[in-house]
């Protein structure tokens, strides 16, 4: 799969520069009318509580974005970085802003413009504001610390180039990075040095000129979301594309003789894995997914007159009852490759030194910017073709008596998104969920798993793409009827079937769910939303958090199986909520009487409560004691 922190900004239009984690997060979508509520308290700030709320701003611009980007003294950047910053100050005094998330993101792009107009004593004082809004560990510690190097290089060396400015630039980061306490950041500092492999002229480029050079050509204009992305390409340009190897080396110092599994793996003591069947009461569970590899599970399939139970839907949301997407031959035909890319990447991640790595490494560094599009979109259309294989082998392992109805259902891959979000497209898709229910109900499962979540951010993306011409009130309209139809048809989906506990994945966008909306953003009875912590037990960097996120489960370099029979590890809560599913499916393979209810009792009851989560302490699942506790019923 592609590594956590790339999905964890799915929702963007940008593939290259979302994949920062210790850089702004470029995650603020369109803009709409102020908050409804701000009337109601005339000598209050009006407060913001989410992405739609923000009040909308247009930059003008025409002609070629690259030379905005790239040339140094481009008056057009000049006057676009002025207004962007006006706006964004005007937004940070006018309104109350809830989401710290949200604050810290435009904060990130008035530091990237302090950094790129050399202001380095109001970005110093701005990453310390942002350090003090950072909810998790990793953004309280690491963040900031590659752009103080910058700064310490620039004051040492008396420029911004040359190799005394690279060299002091690695050693301000090596100094840096050991004063942190490495035990708690570890995944962070692979994260980040594997980030910089992303950091190249032509992925950047071809992000300019594959998302933001259309949206000019069609508008004239671009708005915060599209304007910050420029500010982030020219800063990424100016200081990250020259340090990148600078900054790697410094990583590497520091994680040199360290691997992921020199951590403690609480997980392996805790694991539960039944040989046969003996003494098992076979159990269905829904996978809700992309699809799946028969091949791979085919003793598991639930049949009918020897045909696999399955239903399914194309991106058209037209009934497809295939097990996995079509794809095109001449992609299908480079599955080993695809597979060995995602294996590089996923070991980038983790720091792994391996030939899948170094393969990666130097697919990534030869892209030139005209084939980043389509590079991307490739990535994008095989990580939606096996993500429900590698679901579905964490959802089983161990489980014999686990019996496999899958519920199919596929989104689109291309930079402009076929078919554009609508109202109508949101009516389809919500008569499709209340089938794929239905056919669940039908087919007797007990738990399902849904590693997604459909949310706010993802379809204002997307409409910033293929309906940029659209009023952008009408597109964040669009955007708010999508997820609360969507919403609602889950809502009375998943309340007709109290026998079935649904199990969702939380997101991997690093927020709180308090204030990122998406459609599984619903409290229910039989719904648990899952986030993810590492094999120590520790907070996932990328995992979602908040009031509604009651379970975590290891969703940090997860072994799963892919389409033809690979292995690879993944990360994020993808993985995190079938490993939930799996222990579920085992309780009822033991104690198959037990209720939806009983069965989220002993899951909670059983886990180990730690500090942190936001909810009274972070519950991580323990799969021995739930199942222990499961036949003591």
């Amino acid at each position: 799969m592609v590594p956590s922190h790339a999905r964890r900004l799915a929702c963007l239009p940008s593939r290259v520069l979302r994949r920062r984690v210790g850089a702004i997060l470029l995650a603020i979508a369109c803009a709409a009318a102020l908050a409804p509520s701000a009337a109601a308290q005339p000598t209050a700030r009006p407060r913001i509580t989410s992405i739609s709320q923000l009040p909308a701003f247009s930059y003008p611009l025409r002609g070629d974005v690259e030379p905005v980007v790239r040339d140094a003294n481009s008056p057009d950047f000049a006057t676009l970085a002025a207004s962007v910053r006006r706006d964004i100050d005007s937004v940070m005094r006018t309104f109350d802003i809830a989401d710290r998330g949200l604050t810290r993101e435009l904060e990130g792009t008035l530091l990237l413009l302090d950094l790129i107009e050399s202001r380095d004593a109001d970005a110093l004082a701005r990453i310390a504001r942002r350090r003090e809004l950072a909810d998790k560990i990793g953004g309280r510690r690491l963040a900031g610390v590659e752009y103080e190097a910058v700064i310490a290089a620039r004051r040492a060396s008396g420029t911004a180039r040359g190799t005394t400015y690279q060299q002091e630039a690695q050693r301000a980061l090596v100094a840096a990075l050991r004063t942190l306490p490495f035990d708690s950041l570890a995944n962070e500092f692979r994260e980040a040095k594997a980030d910089l492999g992303y950091l190249t002229e032509g992925l950047i480029l071809g992000e300019v000129r594959g998302t933001l050079q259309p949206l000019v050509n069609q508008r004239g204009s671009l708005e915060l979301m599209t304007a910050r992305t420029v500010v982030r390409a020219r800063y990424a340009l100016l200081y990250e594309v020259p340090l990148a190897q600078a900054f790697t080396a410094a990583y590497d110092s520091v994680l040199a003789g360290r691997t992921v599994t020199a951590k403690p793996d609480i997980w392996a003591a805790r694991s539960v894995s039944f040989q046969s069947e003996a003494g098992l009461t076979p159990v269905a569970i829904g996978i809700w997914d992309s699809g799946l590899d028969t091949a791979l599970f085919s003793p598991q399939l639930i049949r009918s007159n020897g045909r696999v139970v399955l239903i399914g839907f194309d991106q058209f949301l037209r009934e497809r009852n295939t097990p996995l997407a079509d794809l095109p031959a001449t992609l299908l035909a480079r599955q080993d490759k695809m597979n060995a890319l995602f294996r590089g990447m996923s070991d980038l991640d983790a720091n792994v030194d391996s030939p899948d790595a170094n393969a990666a490494r130097t697919r990534l560094a030869s892209i030139p910017a005209d084939s980043a599009t389509q590079f991307w979109e490739e990535v994008e259309q095989w990580n939606g073709y096996s993500h429900g294989t590698a679901v579905t082998s964490v959802a089983v392992a161990g489980n014999p008596a686990a019996r496999i109805a899958l519920g199919r259902m596929q989104f689109s891959h291309t930079e402009t998104p076929n078919p554009c979000p609508s109202r109508a497209q949101a009516d389809l898709e919500a008569a499709m969920l209340g089938r794929i229910v239905a056919f669940f109900r039908t087919s007797r499962v007990r738990v399902v798993n849904m590693s997604w979540g459909r949310p706010e951010r993802g379809f204002l993306s997307e409409l910033e793409r293929c309906a940029a011409t659209l009023p952008m009130e009408e597109r964040v309209a669009i955007a708010r009827y999508a997820v609360d139809t969507l919403r609602r048809a889950m809502i009375a989906g998943m309340s007709a079937a109290p026998e079935i506990l649904f199990v969702a994945a939380a997101g991997n966008s690093g927020n709180n769910t308090e204030f990122n909306d998406f459609a599984l953003r619903i409290d229910l009875p039989n719904l648990l939303l899952v986030g993810a912590v590492d094999q120590a037990g520790e907070e996932a960097s990328f995992t979602n958090v908040g009031p509604l996120v009651r379970l975590y489960a290891n969703g940090y370099q997860v072994r799963t199986l892919v389409p033809g029979g690979g292995e690879e590890n993944a990360s994020g809560t993808s993985f995190a909520a079938p490993a939930v599913v799996n222990v579920a499916a085992k309780m009822l393979a033991v104690r198959p009487a037990l209720s939806t209810t009983e069965l989220l009792e002993i899951l909670l009851r059983t886990a180990e409560v730690r500090e942190g989560g936001g909810n009274g302490g972070r519950r991580l699942m323990h799969p021995a004691n739930a199942v222990a506790a499961a036949r003591g019923r």
